[in-house]
């Protein structure tokens, strides 16, 4: 099987974004009802406000961006805001989790599966849900297009974006099988901010 290469059994989505925040949503969020969640890397909370509709029993978040934490202050049922670096907060954070959530995270980390491996070296939690971007092809960067924000345009230069190392599907699930979980459901899908590329949401349950 091709790196970037799906099994055939998950699910393929196309649409718009709406379609996809839908779906996450319905399919992967009623996991967090009672449960102990941690959301690392929600942004501005735009899947925060659904993970909180689910009535968990705590819900903790980390983000790293200062400019995202003032509306995520705002979303009263998240019981604590960490302003931190992700993986410093992962090493430090003595709490118990039974879910966690890292959506939109992974390719912006230099160290994707070292996130992978704190998770489930701190917490052990019943479920891992993660979405990543993978490519048709491997991205090449123009080093000559980075812009003040060090972003880079793809050589097609369909989209400015802050990819480090892009994981394939394959390589994060045989990560955590081997780090005792099972792939519980996936589905890919051609998102609207990559329109050239397949995106992965995957959620993976800790083998009894």
């Amino acid at each position: 099987m091709h790196p970037f290469d799906f099994p055939s059994d998950i699910v393929t989505l196309t649409g718009n974004q709406a379609d996809y925040y839908s779906f996450v949503n319905d399919t992967y969020f009623p996991i967090c009802k009672d449960q102990r969640v941690l959301e690392i890397g929600p942004n501005v909370g735009w899947h925060s406000a659904y993970i909180a509709k689910q009535s968990p029993s705590y819900f903790e978040v980390v983000e790293s961006d200062t400019r995202c934490i003032k509306t995520l202050n705002n979303i009263p049922t998240i019981n604590k805001v960490v302003h931190n670096d992700i993986l410093l907060e992962l090493q430090a954070n003595s709490k118990q989790f039974d879910v966690c959530i890292c959506l939109g995270v992974l390719y912006h980390l230099h160290s994707p599966l070292y996130l992978l491996e704190l998770i489930v070296n701190k917490y052990q939690p019943k479920f891992i849900l993660l979405d990543n971007v993978t490519a048709p092809h491997p991205l090449v960067f123009k080093s000559e297009n980075v812009n003040q924000y060090g972003s880079y345009h793809t050589i097609d230069n369909w989209k400015t974006c802050q990819l480090n190392f892009v994981v394939p599907f394959f390589i994060c699930n045989q990560s955590l099988h081997a780090m005792g979980y099972q792939l519980e459901t996936a589905n890919k899908q051609t998102v609207a901010w990559f329109p050239k590329s397949n995106g992965w949401t995957a959620l993976w349950k800790l083998k009894e």
